[in-house]
């Protein structure tokens, strides 16, 4: 038996493990991130946004960019910013304006953002580059020069304020615009500049008496793109900087309408010059980069204006990719574990070693890592987590660690976390109907855990939302199927976690037909013990997709039933209710009322 296992600073240390990259710190992020050759790609000019479901690793792999380039190991002449979308958004107040007037606002709390990013790289990273000399005449003119540099590009960012009366005839009915000259640039296709929310004030005396007009004032704030990039280029020449990474994480956070102008303000202000490279974190099925406005296209076209994306998930999904997935994730775990035994446990007798595939095989049978593999589908986040799980519970029901970490202790944890998985579905209650007509067509009717669906509804909000939290896996964003010749499908499998907490729970087992009698439920103790059950459900291998192509969900599927009756009481259900909306209960008798599909 390995006596790293049975060490007694092994229990606290990984507890000490974070799954999330934006809670580790700066020496975690770097110390702990596994290269699969993203990073050389992610430095190309011409690879500017990274795909994957959360917890694939994009924010880890942005901010060990950024610290990458910031450090000087891409160049002297490099220079990087991490922005994080989510902040932005709380910053930028309630998204109920429209969305041209949201995007306004958004898109300048960014550039406030980032020259709060640029204040504190030339307080910082700046200082200490090799062409600087230190205590020399010539770094305190650089000094300068970079600080009023600085000061212009957020005289640029506070933008002109434009005055325009609005006067409103009581007799016509009607709505005159008096704009100044500069107005006609506020045209968001047309112009260079952007309309911010409009400030209005009752301030004119000119018809302030008058008993059939009134008179608002109203004030926009324009910015002008060029003269923000011209600012921002100063201040990289200045410090000798050739590229400026500007790194957005979580862009799918931004609302949807949203996006498509944040695009476009971004490519008029940054894609006209060499100098600044934009690199954006993804969600597949929940981006929108481009939408049509009359003739013309708003924000950013695919292979025009934004190209190439690492797709996190197609590389790193153990059904598609196993044997890249294993490496990926054992060196990950090992990593971290090495860190923070380097870290909190310096002087302990506590050896990681220095090979991640005998290190972690020290911890977990091969059976184990396979279950923890299959269960997270490489999700970095899942797989973390399951280890530390599994750890937890295989402590628990043996404090002398007489064994290693086996199979059960994985489903334990794997049952755990689809339950976890479950319950985050359930506020969305349209969501989490269709996921569960999902298991009952595919689980119960077809038994089996793999479907195709019509690329179609790839864009479905609901359908996102369940990939989003990791209930639905995409093995194949485009196959195409015999029988439909012309037609695009996605290759999805219902997540195995989830499988596993629905297999294991009696009234799951009622609502699939399966057996639930003492002697029965003994029987299906484990998954992997029942080897019928299994073979039937759940598999462990690469994705058969010559299996899941005859599990195709009908199209009826997605059409929710919004009428809904009490089976107690037979009355009519508001759903608009506070009683049902957060309880699922009936207004009137209490009555639980069981979610459901029509179709």
């Amino acid at each position: 038996m390995s006596r790293t296992l049975k060490h007694p600073d092994l229990y606290p240390l990984i507890c000490k493990l974070s799954p999330r990259a934006e809670k580790l710190d700066k020496d975690v992020v770097t110390k702990a991130f596994v290269d699969a050759g993203y990073l050389q790609r992610i430095l190309c000019p011409t690879t500017q946004f990274v795909e994957g479901r959360r917890g694939t690793g994009k924010s880890h792999l942005f901010l060990y960019l950024n610290d990458y380039v910031n450090t000087g190991a891409a160049g002297e002449s490099a220079l990087s910013a991490y922005i994080d979308s989510r902040d932005i958004k709380q910053e930028s107040g309630q998204d109920e304006a429209p969305s041209k007037e949201y995007a306004s606002r958004f898109f300048r709390k960014f550039l406030q953002t980032l020259l709060l990013q640029l204040r504190v790289l030339d307080a910082s990273v700046l200082l200490h580059n090799e062409f600087t000399r230190a205590n020399t005449g010539y770094d305190l003119i650089v000094k300068r020069r970079s600080a009023e540099a600085l000061d212009q590009i957020e005289k640029c960012i506070q933008g002109k304020k434009i005055e325009t009366s609005r006067r409103f005839s009581e007799n016509k009915k009607t709505l005159r615009d008096v704009k100044s000259k500069r107005g006609i640039e506020l045209n968001l296709l047309t112009g260079s500049v952007l309309p911010s929310a409009k400030l209005e004030a009752n301030s004119s005396n000119e018809f302030q008496n008058s008993e059939n007009s009134d008179v608002s004032h109203s004030y926009e704030i324009v910015l002008d793109f060029s003269s923000i990039r011209d600012s921002m280029e100063s201040f990289l020449k200045i410090n000798d900087i050739s590229i400026f990474y500007i790194l957005i994480d979580e862009w799918s956070s931004v609302p949807l309408p949203v996006q498509p102008y944040f695009a476009e303000y971004i490519k008029r202000c940054f894609s006209p010059s060499s100098f600044f490279s934009v690199k954006i974190a993804i969600l597949p099925f929940q981006t929108k980069f481009s939408d049509m406005k009359g003739q013309d296209i708003i924000g950013f076209e695919k292979t025009a204006d934004i190209f190439a994306a690492i797709d996190l998930d197609g590389e790193l999904l153990y059904g598609s990719h196993p044997e890249p997935c294993r490496v990926h994730m054992t060196n990950l775990l090992f990593k971290h574990l090495k860190h923070i035994a380097e870290t909190y446990y310096p002087k302990s007798t506590l050896d990681i070693g220095s090979n991640p595939e005998k290190s972690i095989s020290q911890l977990l049978n091969p059976q184990a890592i396979e279950r923890m593999l299959v269960f997270s589908q490489g999700n970095s986040r899942d797989f973390l987590q399951l280890f530390q799980a599994s750890f937890i519970h295989h402590y628990n029901r043996d404090h002398e660690m007489s064994d290693l970490i086996n199979s059960k202790d994985v489903e334990i944890a794997a049952k755990e976390l689809g339950a976890e998985k479950v319950e985050n579905l359930q506020p969305n209650r349209d969501a989490y109907i269709l996921f569960n007509s999902i298991i009952h067509h595919v689980l119960q009717v077809n038994r089996k855990h793999a479907f195709i669906l019509d690329s179609k509804f790839q864009h479905n909000p609901l359908f996102a939302f369940l990939v989003h939290n990791r209930a639905l896996h995409v093995w194949d964003k485009s196959y195409s199927s015999p029988s439909s010749k012309g037609k695009r499908f996605l290759v999805v499998a219902i997540d195995q976690a989830i499988i596993v907490e629905h297999l294991k729970s009696p009234s799951y087992r009622k609502l699939f037909g399966l057996p639930f009698t003492e002697e029965q439920q003994e029987e299906l103790k484990s998954v992997s013990e029942d080897s019928n059950l299994a073979d039937q459900i759940m598999t462990y291998d690469k994705p058969d997709k010559r299996s899941a192509r005859y599990v195709a969900l009908p199209e009826e599927i997605f059409v929710i039933d919004q009428t809904k009756t009490c089976p107690n009481c037979q009355s009519i259900i508001d759903q608009n209710h506070p009683v049902y909306k957060k309880a699922n209960l009936c207004p009137k008798c209490g009555e639980l009322i069981q979610l459901t599909l029509q179709g």
